[in-house]
């Protein structure tokens, strides 16, 4: 009995660690990369920048990807127009990656716009 309090009181401290949401910073040439690494490779050769809890506070427009635990915030990109054209393509990898391995699938991608506006 008193082993499986033991047990429980760790999942319940340990579970906000688990599901926490991992939040990176990625420079937007990744999106491109993305389409022909792997998992492993992409990981490798780009790390990012771990932001977890938080938001980007460089200004300009981000590529947010986000599944499940995992954000993927890509730029800055100074121009919304660039931003419009690289979401493009990050949806176009989205689209062909989750035929392929269909949990994918309910990825979301969006453009978000970080300004000093809102960094006050």
């Amino acid at each position: 009995m008193r082993l499986a309090i033991i047990f429980y009181s760790l999942i319940i401290l340990l579970l906000p660690l688990v599901t926490q949401a991992r939040q990176v910073i990625l420079p937007v040439e990744a999106i491109e990369s993305s389409r022909y690494l792997s998992a492993e490779a992409f990981k490798t050769t780009f790390p990012g920048i771990n932001i977890d809890g938080t938001l980007p506070d460089e200004p300009g427009w981000y590529i947010h990807y986000k599944h499940e635990f995992l954000s993927y915030f890509f730029g800055p990109i100074k121009q919304e127009s660039d931003a419009n054209i690289y979401k493009l393509s990050l949806e176009e990898i989205h689209k062909l990656v989750a035929t392929k391995r269909p949990s994918l699938e309910s990825g979301a991608i969006r453009l978000y716009r970080c300004s000093y506006d809102n960094l006050n």
